[in-house]
């Protein structure tokens, strides 16, 4: 609630969680944490594992924030999340497993699902993100759970999203999945 209050720059440090680089100090920390006798554990917090951070910034921004970041206030999150649409972070998820390779997700499928369902709830605001979804589309490496949120961010984005017509035409009679 407070986030949302605050508007959308206090988004900006939740959104940059999502792309945030392995801590080796989070790392040999947490290692070095659970060599220690249970009697100093309990005065000594466990540091936080550097998944559980970018995880953590997902669920936030998936279930609490990416609906409410709208208006023209919100213009200053494009420069973070249109890159976000192409991202390719291969490090994989320890929640999510796909359900048809029992493999785990690649962190970059949430990267670029929340990043393409925040555009969406900017709605035109976002227009000066429409070539990175045009791109999105072409892009065959979205996962087939997420390919439908770069048309949705199109059309919320309204007219001025027209130019992606012709490629949302192509993927229509490509992809079953993105045409309904």
């Amino acid at each position: 609630e407070a986030l949302k209050a605050l508007g959308p720059e206090a988004a900006m440090p939740i959104l940059k969680a999502l792309k945030g680089s392995d801590s080796i100090s989070r790392s040999l920390g947490l290692k070095h944490y659970n060599k220690l006798p249970r009697v100093f554990q309990k005065f000594v917090k466990p540091p936080v594992e550097n998944d559980s951070v970018r995880e953590a910034a997902y669920r936030v921004l998936n279930l609490h924030l990416s609906d409410s970041i709208t208006g023209p206030e919100s213009k200053v999150l494009l420069p973070v999340l249109i890159p976000y649409l192409s991202d390719q972070d291969p490090r994989p998820s320890l929640q999510f497993v796909d359900a048809d390779t029992h493999m785990a997700i690649p962190h970059r499928e949430y990267i670029r699902s929340v990043s393409a369902d925040i555009l969406a709830s900017m709605g035109p605001d976002a227009s000066e993100a429409v070539p990175a979804l045009i791109e999105a589309l072409k892009d065959k490496n979205w996962s087939k759970y997420s390919r439908y949120l770069a048309p949705r961010a199109l059309g919320r984005i309204g007219p001025a999203a027209k130019d992606a017509i012709p490629t949302l035409k192509q993927e229509m009679e490509e992809n079953s999945q993105t045409a309904p």
